[in-house]
């Protein structure tokens, strides 16, 4: 990425942290925003919202307008993981709730180790590129 998009080595600092960064900004405005307005608007809305930023990330044409996407990703996941947590906090109770967010963090932990190493092979099949295209 850094050198198809031209990103520095701190432009790539920045794409690591924006993420985490707008994600945990989200968590507790949206989570009351989704008691006060509902939970299935506002998971609605951080879908939207990071289904814009994830749509940026692919398109950006440089390092800048990258980070950008990530913050907005960042932003929507906190906003999606709030309304998921305030889910299983309205819905479950004692020990149904410990395994209600035991199944979450299990599924986060999986989802955490599983998709790089998927990505990986994704990208290491040696698919066809354009003429011409950035990646070869």
């Amino acid at each position: 990425m850094s050198a198809t998009l031209g990103g520095s080595t701190a432009g790539v600092q920045w794409l690591l942290a924006s993420f985490s960064l707008t994600f945990g900004l989200g968590l507790i405005p949206s989570g009351r925003l989704g008691d006060v307005y509902g939970r299935r608007p506002l998971f609605l809305v951080g879908l939207g919202i990071f289904l814009v930023g994830g749509v940026a990330a692919v398109a950006a044409p440089t390092m800048a307008v990258l980070v950008a996407a990530r913050f907005v990703q960042g932003l929507g996941a906190g906003v999606i993981s709030a309304q998921v947590l305030g889910a299983i906090q309205d819905l479950f109770t004692g020990r149904s709730r410990l395994s209600a967010l035991a199944a979450y963090t299990a599924v986060g932990g999986l989802a955490g180790v599983l998709g790089p190493v998927l990505a990986a092979a994704l990208l290491g099949l040696s698919l066809p590129t354009p003429r011409g295209a950035l990646c070869s």
